[in-house]
């Protein structure tokens, strides 16, 4: 999986410790802002933005490949991380797949966000439903 660094990033990195020294160790050596956030860029997406859209690529710092390893799922737009089985990654792209544009616009990260508070005043109310339902973190 590709990375790139941005100030304006959404997602953040996932990755074990060793990865994750490495990659700052990398930032470093690039005298990249401390405060910047590293975006994971799917490889399919890469190639693409680099074809498509150059000008894009170079407003951003490439950090490169080889932090971390992820693995390919049923979904297009979904890795798994290889550190850690459980997690998955889901990741924009710009492709069309069925006649439907495969994106995530923002609206829809800040809807995950509202969700997730929902469930966990859910949870908080009824004590079964705390115990039994695992949720993910969109906070990021």
């Amino acid at each position: 999986m590709h990375r790139l660094a941005s100030s304006r990033s959404l997602v953040p990195a996932v990755l074990d410790e060793d990865a994750f020294a490495a990659l700052a160790h990398r930032a470093a050596l690039l005298g990249i802002d401390p405060a910047a956030r590293w975006l994971p860029v799917h490889p399919w997406q890469w190639d693409y933005l680099q074809r498509e859209h150059p000008r894009l690529v170079m407003r951003c710092i490439d950090l490169g490949a080889g932090f971390g390893t992820a693995r390919p799922t049923a979904s297009l737009r979904t890795l798994g991380i290889r550190a850690d089985e459980r997690i998955h990654l889901k990741l924009s792209l710009s492709v069309q797949a069925l006649g439907a544009s495969r994106v995530m616009p923002p609206r829809y990260l800040h809807n995950a966000v509202l969700a997730e508070r929902c469930l966990r005043a859910l949870c908080a109310r009824d004590t079964w439903l705390g115990e039994h339902l695992e949720l993910c973190d969109e906070r990021a």
